[in-house]
């Protein structure tokens, strides 16, 4: 807890933030974060109420949530017929959240599973925190504290609730002030509201009435806050009645009694519900508004019994309130660093690759040269590779050489040297692998490491003495000499085998009808020389012996001639064999290579685009830099982008430091500073106003206050010049001095606006709160009746409408 010695009085004021329904939650979680990071957490209490079934996550022990419970079912008709602002057909079950209906959110306040447990709940919660403080004996008091209610004009629950909690909250703090533990204490209450208003009524989404009803929700809420406020047609006291009181509810009254204004305060933040910007980043902005606000009230001086706000600040309830934040511009240089660290990885990544193709371009050129070369087909035209499609940059011829012994021309000679010194008289399987075997040894680390040079050599090698082969098959001697033995005995070789066919294949002639009828003369021949006697038939034995002789030759000479033909057949073929498989090799690692060309291809496109992409967010960020845009937050420009020190920012530099070592440009952050007092039209985030029909404010009745350290209020406000101080433009644009509130957080600075006097019609756009009460049924062309709107008649001196016939449920809006 932030406190002095010697019953010193708290430099914080006790705030308690009620937040109804998810805008207000949103809101109320930025407060405190605020707080926790001003280290004043523990002086807040934080309670979320809201009709969902499920509460945003969280981690922070000073959040207490409230869930309303749905009514029983065993009632609805009889709670309908008591409660008058509930319309005929309306759907009060089974719904989650008020889904935009105010008078829905208001039902489920008053009911006795509801009423009783929630007013318990925030006295309870109000009452424990506070004799935190007051038992506290290091300190004084506290005299005072803060209830600040937060909540979304355009939709159900928040809408819808407010009313009712504000008036519950007056009286519990009214009774808790009266006597007991907590009489010393003043409590305060306040409000924030973020005013729904729309750019167009166009609906864009699947409900057509949302961007009207929250015009519509917007305008009943104003003017019910307005009548509490003592400010409508109606007079005090006002009462809210609790229906819940009469059906059986353990509550100690029957309504809530408004005697006089409730309000210290109550704070308008316009929201745009369909913003066309960063959605998330505008909502940040109004949620930073807020927690602006609610700090401004912790940190208020409280040195007098009350809160501040009398005549000589803004003597108003209703304030329009507009914040802009500007900040160290640490996170963008981070940003920026890390897109340069992004563009250097990728630019290093880009040239590995590029590299890459490179050599995957040279290898496919090294194979387009050897295949042109060697003039074969290596059948991939039917496969997905097509080494075409890996030709090289688009002009450069890939077939001449220079003349130089390139490798694919090496690779081409040697296999036509290798298929040329196989011999029909050596050729074998064995012969032939040995000699592939030898040419990839003497070649393949020649070739470029990405070609597969192992199977292209394979491939051109076999391909070259498989046409070798078929050439010798063609030109052997044994074809043309069992053709021409044939031509000269074909008498006798029909005599010898009557189913002689002289268009037989060769090797049938041959192992067929040839070979068989020489086999058969020399057995002929034989007999007949065995049946001579050497003296008396000398000279036909003489004959005979030189029959036999050339018989043999005839016979030895065909034989040798029929084997040397068949190993060259039978090589041919299983050369073919071994090139079909070599083929399939080579296709199959071609594809692979093909494939791992088109992955680096297709990753050196991704890098680029990524690479354009880290650049362009580079100079994004670079200009941002230089010339922040002009939102509800913004950072302050830097000098240089490029002369900034990354070892700077490892930690989190304040803005004193920043401008101490020159990195933020001081004359340009007092203009910015400038254009956000003057609020120029369309120019600057506190030109984000509700006052559409207020005209020029000069100066306007309001004050700025200003958030920031001391080491860094001298050099960005108080001693910062630009055309015109910044201290001067401030006091000419406003009627009211500058309020300063230190902050504990060195890296941002804050201004909020306040505007009193506001011209209260205005934020009912498009609308007045004369068409309320003149029960328009008609907003902005559309079919929406705004009494529908209005969940509590008593405070604007209305009746409820007559039951609608309309049974459209909630589950349609």
């Amino acid at each position: 807890m932030s406190t002095t010695t010697h019953k010193s009085r708290l430099d914080t004021t006790p705030t308690i933030v009620i937040a109804i329904g998810d805008s207000g939650i949103r809101d109320a979680r930025e407060i405190y974060h605020k707080a926790k990071k001003e280290g004043v957490a523990d002086q807040l209490l934080v309670i979320w109420i809201n009709s969902r079934s499920e509460f945003p996550e969280h981690d922070a022990d000073g959040i207490r949530t409230f869930r309303l419970e749905k009514p029983g079912t065993e009632h609805i008709e009889r709670d309908r017929e008591a409660r008058a602002y509930v319309s005929a057909g309306r759907e009060i079950r089974d719904i989650m959240g008020a889904k935009r209906w105010r008078e829905v959110a208001r039902y489920y306040l008053d009911t006795v599973e509801n009423i009783s447990r929630l007013e318990g709940f925030i006295e309870t919660r109000i009452t424990r925190f506070m004799k935190e403080f007051l038992q506290d004996q290091s300190i004084k008091g506290p005299d005072a504290a803060n209830v600040i209610l937060t909540a979304g004009a355009g939709g159900g629950t928040g809408s819808g609730g407010i009313p009712m909690i504000s008036a519950m909250v007056d009286t519990i703090t009214d009774e808790l002030s009266a006597d007991g533990a907590l009489s010393s204490v003043n409590f305060h209450l306040w409000g924030i509201v973020s005013v729904a208003t729309v750019d167009n009524t166009v609906s864009n989404g699947p409900v057509p009435d949302v961007k009207p009803r929250y015009l519509s929700n917007t305008a009943a809420l104003l003017s019910e806050l307005r009548a509490m406020a003592g400010q409508g047609d109606a007079s005090y006291p006002l009462e809210i009645p609790l229906v819940s009181a009469q059906e059986g509810a353990t509550i100690r009254r029957d309504s809530y009694t408004i005697e006089e204004n409730p309000f210290d305060g109550v704070y308008l933040v316009r929201y745009v519900q369909n913003h066309d910007g960063d959605v998330e980043a505008y909502r940040r902005g109004v949620n930073r508004t807020a927690a602006a606000i609610a700090y401004r009230w912790m940190r208020q001086d409280l040195e007098q019994d009350d809160v501040e706000n009398a005549a000589d600040d803004l003597n108003s309830t209703f304030f329009e309130a507009r914040a802009v934040t500007f900040e160290a511009p640490t996170d963008v240089i981070n940003e920026l660093f890390e897109e340069r660290r992004r563009i250097e990885s990728r630019e290093t990544t880009l040239e590995q690759l590029t590299s890459t193709r490179d050599n995957y371009r040279d290898a496919a050129q090294q194979i387009q040269r050897l295949q042109s070369l060697a003039n074969i087909d290596l059948n991939l035209d039917e496969s997905e590779v097509a080494t075409a499609q890996l030709d090289t940059e688009e002009g450069e011829p890939v077939e001449a050489d220079g003349g130089n012994r390139t490798p694919p021309r090496q690779a081409h000679e040697l296999a036509l040297k290798t298929a040329n010194s196989i011999t029909p008289g050596q050729v074998s399987e064995e012969l032939i692998e040995d000699r592939v075997e030898t040419v990839q040894i003497q070649l393949t680390d020649k070739f470029h490491d990405a070609v597969p040079a192992n199977e292209l050599i394979a491939a051109v090698t076999l391909s070259a003495i498989v046409d070798t082969l078929a050439e010798t098959r063609e030109d052997h001697a044994f074809p043309e000499a069992v053709r021409d033995f044939v031509d000269s005995h074909i008498d006798a070789l029909e005599q010898f085998n009557g189913a002689f066919d002289q268009t037989a294949p060769v090797r049938v002639l041959y192992s067929e009808i040839v070979r068989p009828f020489l086999k058969d003369r020399l057995s002929t021949l034989r007999s007949k020389l065995d049946a001579t006697t050497p003296i008396v038939d000398y000279g036909e034995r003489s004959t005979l012996k030189q029959k036999i002789a050339n018989t043999e030759q005839t016979l030895e000479r065909l034989d040798r001639l029929n084997a040397e033909h068949r190993r060259i057949v039978e090589a041919l073929e299983s050369t073919q064999e071994r090139l079909v498989t070599a083929r399939e090799s080579l296709r199959e690692v071609l594809e692979t290579f093909h494939g791992d060309f088109q992955s680096v291809q297709t990753r050196i496109e991704s890098t680029e685009t990524k690479l354009r992409k880290a650049r362009s967010r580079s100079e994004r960020l670079r200009s941002e830099l230089l010339n922040p845009s002009m939102g509800r937050s913004v950072t302050f420009p830097v000098v240089d982008p490029e002369q900034l020190d990354p070892s700077m920012f490892e930690g989190s530099p304040g803005l004193a430091k920043l401008v101490r070592e020159g990195v933020i440009d001081q004359d340009r952050a007092a203009a910015n500073l400038n254009t956000a007092l003057r609020a120029e039209e369309g120019s600057a985030p506190l030109d984000d106003k509700l006052m559409t029909e207020s005209g020029a404010r000069s100066p306007a009745r309001g004050r700025p206050i200003v958030f920031a350290s001391d080491d860094a209020m001298d050099p960005l406000w108080a001693n910062a010049a630009a055309s015109d101080s910044v201290t001067a433009t401030a006091n000419s644009e406003f009627s009211l001095a500058p309020k300063r509130i230190t902050h504990q957080s060195t890296d941002e600075l804050t201004i909020l606006v306040e505007y009193g006097d506001i011209h209260f019609e205005n934020f009912l756009h498009p609308v007045g709160a004369d068409a309320i009460r003149d029960g328009v049924s008609d907003l902005v062309g559309l079919d929406v009746d705004l009494r529908e709107s209005v969940a509590y008649h008593e405070l604007l001196g209305l009746e409820p409408q007559p039951d609608s016939t309309d049974t459209t449920t909630d589950s349609d809006s």
